[in-house]
This record gives structure tokens, C-alpha cells and sequence, in this order.
């Protein structure tokens, strides 16, 4: 990838391939797991696709902030009250969702 004479290593087709497919099974596992296949497996599987999702997410910011001339991403680095807002918001539903195991756990 190139944009103002500078260089970046980076395959966004494979990235966004990959962001696709894993969106596909996550979707997949998510209405297996609402009609109770394979449970809790599928529980799980959708949970976990989220995470796998971050790595495509990750490496098209690292592109953005280089060829921004920001490599280090400093321009975006100070929380705002939002952020704070966002991340509590974050906090409590993952919050809810393990409780919510838990207590499918000891069902």
C-alpha cells in the first residue's frame, strides 16, 4: 500500500478476507448456539470470534497510522470522557455475560 510517497506492508484484500469469514462463522456458531447445538461449545465459539476479529482491526489502524505520519498513533492516544463513558459501558456487558455463564454453568 502507498499513499504520499511512503510505503506500508500490508494485504487489506487477506485482512478483509479474513474478516469476512470469520464474521461468517461467528454468525453461524451464534444461531447454532440459540437453538441449543452443540452447546456450550457454540456459546463459546461466538464469544471467542470477537476476539479473532481484533487482529484484522489492528493491522488496518498500524497501516492508517503510518502512512498518517503517526506512527506511534500519538495524535489518538488521550482518552476523552466518551472513552471513559465507552469503556464502562464495555465493562458492565462483559460483565453481564459472564455472569450470565456462570449461571448457565451451574444449570
Amino acid at each position: 500500500m502507498k499513499l504520499n510517497n511512503k510505503d506500508y506492508a500490508w494485504k487489506p484484500n487477506i485482512e478483509a478476507t479474513l474478516y469476512v469469514v470469520v464474521t461468517i462463522i461467528g454468525n453461524i456458531a451464534n444461531n447454532m448456539s440459540q437453538s441449543n447445538v452443540l452447546f456450550p461449545y457454540t456459546d463459546i465459539i461466538s464469544l471467542l470470534y470477537i476476539f479473532i476479529l481484533l487482529s484484522p482491526l489492528v493491522k488496518a489502524q498500524q497501516a492508517i497510522n503510518t502512512l498518517s505520519d503517526d506512527p506511534a498513533g500519538s495524535s489518538n492516544s488521550t482518552y476523552t470522557v466518551a472513552n471513559f463513558i465507552w469503556i464502562a459501558l464495555g465493562v458492565i456487558w462483559w460483565g453481564l455475560i459472564i455472569i450470565g455463564f456462570a449461571t448457565l454453568i451451574q444449570t
